[in-house]
């Protein structure tokens, strides 16, 4: 939420003092070259980021909720409980 505002600070301040145009000028001028590093970088950093999310902090178990009782409910795996 501070990020959006801060943005959102920003445009406005551009926008009073009239440098909107400026900036719009200078587009046509920019020229971007992402080499096999810079994506190799970018993939490995969402790789990472999906590895935790997935094996890390969401460890496929779910819990039910049933009037006076909670049951732990393993998505994938299998309790050696349960065979």
């Amino acid at each position: 939420m501070t990020f959006i505002l801060a943005v959102a600070f920003v445009a406005v301040t551009l926008a009073w003092l009239g440098l909107w145009d400026d900036i719009a000028e200078a587009i046509p001028q920019l020229s971007v070259h992402m080499n096999m590093g810079c994506y190799l970088v970018f993939s490995s950093v969402l790789f990472i980021m999906w590895f935790r999310v997935t094996v890390v902090f969401d460890r496929f178990q779910r819990w039910r909720v049933r009037p006076g009782q909670m049951v732990e409910q393993h998505i994938i795996a299998v309790k050696p409980d349960d065979v």
